[in-house]
Order: structure tokens, then sequence, then C-alpha cells
């Protein structure tokens, strides 16, 4: 997994991602997720997965200076509710 994914710039509202110009922020409700990675693909197909934080049943994550483009989240196996 990769490492410049900040969680202490991550926004839990609005669910989904966001771009505000300067960066991404994602934010996932799950009630039954273990983990949520975010998986980036860049223009040659290559995979970075960060971890997202979890905040009271929200997976949140930023990433500064990037788009949504070529994001996508992924829940690797939920957890019994």
């Amino acid at each position: 997994m990769g490492g410049w994914a900040d969680a202490n710039l991550a926004r839990s509202y609005p669910l989904g991602a966001t771009h505000d110009g300067s960066g991404t922020n994602f934010a996932l409700f799950s009630a039954a997720a273990d983990a949520v990675d975010l998986c980036l693909l860049d223009d040659e197909g290559n995979e970075e997965r960060f971890r997202l934080t979890e905040v009271e049943r929200l997976r949140v994550a930023c990433l500064p200076a990037r788009g949504p483009a070529g994001a996508a989240l992924r829940v690797p196996r939920p957890r019994p509710v």
C-alpha cells in the first residue's frame, strides 16, 4: 500500500469522491466493511492502493493535488452485521 493519502485532511462530508480544486476527498459509509481500499490506476494500468481511515463507520481519505479520475473503492471483505 502506498503512503500519500492523507487522513488528516480528509472530511466525512459529502459522501463519495469530491474534488475541490486542490485535491480529492473520498468518504464512504459502511456498517459492514472490515476495510476499504482506494485503488488508483495510472495511464499504464499500474495500481496503487491506500487503506481508508475509519471514523465512526465512515471511511475517509484525501489525496492532495489529484482529481478523481482513475480511482475506485474496493471492499476486500465485509464483516458480519
